[in-house]
């Protein structure tokens, strides 16, 4: 399998969850099955939830929206709060700022 940073295009399975499966998917995400070293995860959450009553008519939510939201809270992080992109690497540029 290609690794994702690798792809070129993705494709979206649309897939109606149940409440276990939106569960166990989102206590994956915050245990230590899953790689907790950078602070993305917790500003993508955060901008989904941030988002819950910007949905359209069909509850769409587009990406355009999900990424202003993301950006606005991640770099506010970064750049007024010094939180790390990646704690004990190489710092970004943006954490230089």
């Amino acid at each position: 399998m290609i690794a994702g940073h690798d792809l070129s295009e993705g494709r979206y399975n649309p897939k109606q969850l149940n409440n276990d499966e939106i569960w166990q998917a989102l206590s994956t995400l915050f245990t230590t099955r899953s790689r907790n070293s950078t602070s993305y995860k917790y500003g993508f959450l955060k901008a989904i939830l941030d988002n819950l009553y910007n949905v359209d008519a069909d509850l769409v939510l587009t990406f355009d929206q999900l990424f202003s939201k993301f950006a606005e809270i991640y770099w506010n992080l970064v750049t007024n709060y010094r939180v790390e992109q990646m704690p004990g690497n190489k710092t970004s540029a943006v954490e230089t700022l």
